[in-house]
């Protein structure tokens, strides 16, 4: 079974419908790699990492990240195929699903976390502060299920990555977290308390002191889990008054809330604390000297302590606490920042700046907003008329364009800055690098608004100017793609009157995804089967559970024909790999 000639149908297989079918699939083929790993682990490398893009760019609605999630659940739990995922260990951390998604989707997606601790041991230690959180979260969940596999999670984390006692101190809200589910009046089920104590006894003992709390409230309830507990002091404040009643003296005159520190001095003899019962002598000579002296001042005893104490101690402090001159005189921090360059009108970028420093401030101006357009001709002129000399303008015009795009409130001034900026990016080129964050921030922002064609067109310019930082973003992209392609209804569109309008813009993210073709390679398993359902429903759409074809010539007819022939060249740009195996499974 492990013979070339036998293992395309099983990778064919992988493909199947049913979820269950295509783990049985890939653990069977992880079994065969032992015997035969020359032909079928790079396929599998491949169908991992088809699995990982899928998770980035997978919609929720269909179950696709789900399923993606728990097919790597079965290459993190078969061993033979263990090997493959740790180069992807980061890639599957950023990929899998934590936030704002649907409570099964989380549960799988802490549970392949939990596998991914069982295989990558302590070179999960990097993003532990990142998903300890995510996991005390899903603790607090009313879901039973949720909470179970949480606890799961953490414990397999701590044990594969030796993360024990540590949370304990880095989280302390974990220990009451987990603590409140044991109580039998809670009604929590059997196995999830029996979670508790698993994950308890992985995490580790306590010491109560490094807690950093030693105080026992009473802990008030009933029934089986229920108990009652004696409140006691604070060790801190027990060892603090056995102190002060072991040092301070029975018949002495010490004020109340005098700092016990001054009688710990080692130049105070116990003679001066026992209310003149001297131990030698020489100290009752002394004490008498102080106590006549005392009573002719009339000092107390803490003056005298403080005297004492104080004594002679001038000399070492800093000059500027008893010059008032040094001590009223703040220093001022010198600049790290290079002195401004003055401009004159003989320097070359004097004109310019001048100019563009008074565009900004119009551009800043909401009040001035009538007057935006005519900015933004201006500074377009003047980048056209430098070049590449107009780089240094950069920081002060792209961010305020930017700003300005997301807080106007006029539709048509955005389109124009979106127009200034997708030219502005044929100028510069890849000096728009810092940018790219916010471009793509505006991009996914409006991209169901009425301005997608003028962020396709930005889109393409950047992805021609920028090419390489251009690919991180890809992913974002094909969400956005997909999100539209599966959100079309045709049946709506005949008893609509905006039918025209979402067939432009079907039109508009076809030629857009024609425009990209040639950083999509590694999303053509996403976005072909989307196009080829598009196509169906365009074909022949179903109104009221009736097949109707469109009339020929039609503008539904017309986007089928374009979906079509994006597929086509779709297909056209993947490169065939010469690995012989995937050239067969391709034929078939």
């Amino acid at each position: 079974l492990c013979q070339l000639n036998l293992l395309p149908p099983l990778f064919l297989v992988l493909e199947d419908e049913a979820l269950a079918v295509r783990a049985c699939v890939l653990q069977l083929l992880g079994r065969l790699s032992r015997l035969n790993p020359a032909p079928i682990l790079p396929s599998l490398r491949r169908v991992l990492m088809d699995l990982i893009i899928e998770l980035r760019c997978g919609g929720d609605n269909d179950g696709s990240r789900e399923a993606a999630t728990k097919l790597i659940i079965v290459f993190l739990r078969v061993e033979a195929l263990q090997r493959l995922v740790r180069p992807f260990i980061s890639s599957i951390i950023d990929a899998l699903p934590l936030v704002n998604v649907a409570p099964r989707l989380m549960s799988v997606s802490l549970e392949a976390l939990g596998e991914l601790a069982n295989v990558a041991h302590s070179s999960l230690n990097p993003w532990l502060r990142q998903l300890v959180p995510h996991i005390l979260e899903n603790i607090q969940d009313q879901n039973s299920s949720k909470q179970r596999v949480s606890l799961s999670t953490l414990g397999k984390i701590a044990f594969g990555t030796g993360y024990v006692v540590s949370p304990y101190l880095d989280y302390p809200q974990l220990l009451h977290q987990a603590a409140e589910i044991l109580p039998t009046t809670k009604r929590a089920p059997w196995d999830l308390r029996r979670e508790v104590f698993r994950t308890f006894g992985i995490l580790g003992a306590l010491d109560p002191d490094r807690l950093g709390s030693s105080t026992y409230k009473t802990r008030k309830g009933g029934g089986v889990g229920g108990g009652y507990f004696v409140e006691m002091e604070d060790e801190d404040n027990i060892s603090d008054s056995r102190r002060h009643s072991a040092l301070v003296p029975t018949t002495g005159s010490i004020k109340r809330g005098t700092d016990l520190s001054l009688y710990h001095s080692t130049s105070l003899s116990p003679a001066q604390f026992s209310g003149g019962r001297s131990l030698s002598s020489g100290h009752a000579g002394t004490y008498s000297t102080d106590s006549q002296h005392r009573a002719a001042t009339g000092e107390n005893l803490d003056e005298v302590l403080h005297r004492k104490m104080y004594k002679d101690s001038d000399n070492d402090e800093p000059a500027h606490l008893y010059m008032y001159e040094q001590y009223a005189m703040t220093a001022q921090p010198l600049s790290q920042l290079p002195p401004a360059r003055r401009l004159s009108p003989s320097d070359e970028d004097f004109y310019p700046t001048v100019t563009v420093q008074a565009l900004m401030r119009i551009l800043k101006d909401s009040s001035l907003s009538n007057l935006h357009g005519m900015v933004m001709k201006a500074v377009m002129f003047i980048f056209n008329a430098l070049g590449i000399r107009s780089v240094p303008f950069l920081k002060r015009i792209v961010p305020h364009i930017l700003a300005t795009v997301k807080n106007c409130g006029q539709s048509g001034l955005r389109e124009a800055l979106l127009q200034q900026v997708a030219s502005l990016s044929s100028i510069v080129h890849e000096n728009l690098r810092p940018y790219l964050p916010a471009i793509f921030d505006v991009v996914e922002e409006f991209w169901f608004s009425r301005h997608l064609s003028a962020l396709c067109s930005l889109v393409e310019r950047v992805a021609a100017a920028v090419p390489d930082d251009f690919r991180k973003y890809v992913p974002l992209l094909v969400r956005q793609i997909l999100a539209s392609v599966e959100g079309v209804n045709v049946s709506e569109w005949s008893s609509s009157n905006n039918a025209s309008s979402e067939i432009e813009r079907l039109e508009l993210i076809l030629k857009h995804v024609q425009g990209i073709k040639h950083v999509l390679g590694e999303y053509i398993h996403l976005i072909i089967p989307a196009l080829i359902q598009l196509t169906e429903s365009l074909i022949a759409p179903v109104t009221d559970g009736v097949r109707i074809s469109p009339k020929s010539g039609s503008g539904i007819c017309h986007v089928a024909v374009e979906t079509v022939e994006t597929v086509t060249i779709l297909l056209q740009t993947i490169e065939l790999n010469s690995n012989p195996l995937d050239n067969n499974i391709k034929s078939n």
